[in-house]
């Protein structure tokens, strides 16, 4: 029962915390950040072309 009532405090103070930024950047018309797959996925594109890797290339075509 305490780990439930945690977890339902947590949950709540979360979303409270993620209503709170989403509102300051309604407020300041400020560009939200990418998510953070798509940020993830642009530092992996970044990384392996720096690496020399070239993306979606088979190993004859390089």
């Amino acid at each position: 029962m305490w780990v439930r009532l945690a977890c339902a405090i947590g949950f709540q103070r979360l979303h409270l915390l993620r209503w709170r930024v989403h509102q300051r950047f309604e407020l300041d018309k400020v560009v939200a950040p990418p998510s953070l797959p798509s940020a993830l996925r642009a530092f992996e594109r970044y990384f392996l072309s720096r690496a020399g890797f070239v993306p979606g290339a088979r190993d004859w075509e390089v």
